[in-house]
């Protein structure tokens, strides 16, 4: 009986689309005759960043695309019995499944991420310890481990062997750095010096713009005194060239 219900509500619908038939131009259904599951009020769309499904109200109620009457005051009981629950849409079924798989997306990433965040973080000076075997240093470094503390030294090996760069991180976990005998506080590349460390990642990339810094003033030092070689070596040709007069010869010497 539904079933042929449902077809005459059809054709009742498409004949009301045509003036011409007799039809009204707005088709209206009383919402009495419908379960509560079959009238909308909102709709229902997933945020592809977090996979949640979003919900929002609509201005005005409409009903489902498989709805059918199906309540009915003061008639034999078995036409108000509720309707069998219909197949899930393609389109909710897939909504659905995207959301889901992107909520676990979310949850296993923040999972790895505290996972790392535990694996390089420390917050003694035992545990920093236990994290120096996963630092890559080159050998610009050497290290040298204390009880109280840790040296990270570039050391120049001339004939007297002399400590050119030097960080310290002591017990409480607070970090001076050096250039030969001066405190520096601050760095191309990072700012400011930390005044402490947690982070195996945050004290890797002190080591590295220490390091940047000094092969950045090495490269300029050599750079002026290739220089200074160049000109003076200009200079001696002048001295000895001898289409030039004395005293622009002269002149060269003095320079």
């Amino acid at each position: 009986m539904r079933f042929l219900l449902y077809l005459r509500i059809g054709l009742f619908r498409k004949s009301a689309s045509h003036p011409a038939k007799g039809g009204m131009k707005r088709f209206l259904v009383c919402e009495r005759h419908f379960r509560e599951s079959d009238i909308l009020t909102s709709s229902k769309y997933v945020d592809s960043k977090t996979g949640i499904v979003v919900e929002a109200k609509l201005k005005i109620a409409r009903l489902s695309s498989d709805a059918v009457p199906s309540v009915f005051p003061n008639c034999p009981a078995y036409l108000s019995a509720p309707a069998a629950t219909s197949r899930e849409a393609p389109a909710e079924k897939r909504m659905r499944l995207e959301a889901a798989s992107l909520r676990e997306a979310i949850a296993n990433s923040l999972e790895t991420h505290e996972e790392e965040e535990t694996k390089h973080k420390f917050d003694t000076f035992q545990a920093l310890l236990e994290c120096l075997p996963q630092m890559k240093l080159s050998n610009f470094w050497s290290v040298i481990s204390r009880p109280a503390c840790i040296h990270f030294l570039n050391l120049a090996l001339e004939d007297t062997p002399r400590v050119l760069l030097s960080i310290t991180v002591l017990e409480d976990l607070t970090v001076k750095v050096h250039c030969q005998d001066v405190q520096l506080t601050t760095i191309d590349g990072i700012g400011a010096i930390p005044h402490k460390v947690n982070d195996i990642r945050c004290l890797t990339r002190l080591l590295d713009s220490v390091e940047s810094l000094h092969r950045e003033l090495s490269c300029k030092h050599e750079d002026k005194i290739e220089g200074l070689l160049k000109l003076a070596f200009s200079l001696l040709e002048d001295a000895s060239n001898c289409e030039l007069a004395d005293v622009e010869r002269l002149n060269a010497i003095r320079f």
